[in-house]
């Protein structure tokens, strides 16, 4: 039965034939699927596991199925008994160039192999119950049985003799995991001890998820074999069972490889499909960016703070790496108020130095009651011209317009930033004060504006 349809399966000694009987109770007429002028001896066929029909002819063991004649397996000698039992093929044979020596044949069709093979007399039958093949004979005292080794025995066998391959197709009858890993794992051993590197890395690979990463990682760190280290890292990052130290390891690969086509593959991603929070889980960000920076591809580290979300990363790379004092102001006017105000307080010394016209025009903005819709790339503030004609005094009725009265940041917080600077920060607190429709309440601007009036340094 195959499904819902039933086959019937004639052989004689002279024809093979196989009939189509159609659904289980049906009054289908049945269809001739193969019809072959040759057939078999008698207990020479014998139905397998998968539903195929096995008959043993003196050439080959022929298989056929719904679609006809299948595979077949050349197996010498004129046949006298077959028998399946588990996914093993028994069969009793004439010992080529004998007259009396039959031979008893286990064979594991599906992995190609013997699995038993020898010389039997007078068999009389042969079966197979209770986990055992028994073979009868005509004498009694005669008589034998197989019983099927265990797993691990048979491993142990193929193992000695080097057979992994072998193992691993036995080992897929079994479910557990960790066994197929740990056939793997030896046969990376193996070939690795060859100094077969990458196709004992192959193997290796194969192993994620069962055998620990250090394991493997070791043993290719011994060996300087970074080209295949870096493979193996790349597949525990595409598992997702990677950690920060994989990572570290695996930029510091790429950059002493000098693979910058590999990196880039590593850190970049389609940005209009992938957001900030799903970028910060395909590896540790943080790690990434100080690898990038340690290595000197400043650019890659920059990536990877964008597409993060990391603003403090970006800045301190842009201004302490590359020094692109006017890119990190650009980055600066176009974040949000709050994230631009924490910027700037902490990496504000070092623009205001720098760039001292340029990042108190932003400062200003950020200060004064409509900053909130004048805060654009495209503002522009005449800093220095404007307020040095009024130096000397501070108009305190300067109108501004805003529907919101409360600027984005106190200027107060911004003292610290102008240490070098006294000169400009005069100008950002005349600015400031002339800006607001009525005084401000912080009489710290009004004295620290008077001190540096007082000044003869500036």
């Amino acid at each position: 039965v195959e499904g819902a349809t039933l086959i019937l399966f004639v052989v004689t000694r002279t024809r093979s034939q196989g009939y189509n009987l159609g659904p289980v109770g049906s009054t289908f007429q049945p269809n001739r699927m193969f019809d072959e002028p040759e057939g078999a001896a008698l207990d020479c066929s014998v139905m397998t596991s998968d539903n195929s029909f096995a008959i043993g002819r003196t050439e080959a063991v022929f298989i056929y199925g719904i679609d006809g004649k299948g595979p077949c397996y050349v197996f010498e000698g004129q046949k006298s008994k077959l028998l399946w039992f588990n996914r093993y093929l028994c069969s009793l044979s004439r010992r080529p160039g004998t007259s009396h020596m039959n031979v008893l044949t286990v064979y594991d069709l599906k992995n190609k192999m013997i699995t038993f093979s020898g010389d039997v007399d007078d068999v009389t039958h042969i079966v197979y119950e209770w986990g055992r093949l028994y073979v009868l004979m005509r004498q009694q005292e005669q008589s034998f049985y197989l019983k099927e080794k265990p797993m691990g025995t048979k491993l142990e066998l193929l193992f000695r003799k080097n057979l992994y391959n072998v193992a691993l197709q036995l080992a897929q009858y079994d479910s557990d995991k960790s066994l197929v890993a740990d056939i793997y794992r030896k046969y990376g051993d193996h070939l690795y001890n060859k100094q077969d590197y990458d196709n004992a890395m192959q193997q290796y690979v194969l192993t994620i998820g069962e055998v620990e990463p250090s394991y493997v990682i070791r043993k290719f760190l011994d060996a300087q074999r970074i080209p295949s280290l870096a493979s193996y890292l790349e597949s525990l990052h595409h598992h997702g069972m990677a950690n920060a130290d994989h990572t570290t390891l695996l930029l510091n690969c790429y950059t002493k490889l000098k693979d910058v086509t590999k990196l880039d593959a590593f850190i970049h991603v389609d940005s209009a499909a992938v957001k900030p929070d799903e970028y910060v889980r395909r590896f540790d960000i943080d790690t990434a960016i100080k690898v990038c920076r340690s290595s000197g591809y400043y650019d890659h580290a920059l990536y990877v703070a964008e597409h993060a979300g990391e603003t403090s990363w970006y800045l301190r790379i842009l201004l302490e790496d590359c020094q692109r004092y006017e890119d990190a102001l650009q980055y600066l006017s176009n974040l949000d108020s709050h994230r631009a105000v924490e910027a700037l307080k902490k990496y504000g010394k070092m623009l205001v130095t720098s760039r001292p016209e340029e990042t108190t025009a932003l400062l200003m903005r950020l200060c004064t009651p409509s900053a909130e819709d004048a805060y654009s790339p495209s503002s522009n503030v005449n800093s220095y011209d404007s307020a040095d004609s009024n130096n000397n005094g501070i108009d305190a009725g300067a109108s501004g317009s805003s529907s919101d009265p409360r600027p984005p940041a106190k200027p107060a917080d911004f003292i610290h930033l102008f240490a070098q600077q006294p000169r400009a920060l005069m100008v950002f607190f005349e600015y400031v004060l002339n800006s607001g429709p009525e005084p401000l309440s912080e009489n710290i601007l009004y004295t620290t504006l008077l001190e540096l009036y007082l000044t003869s340094k500036l």
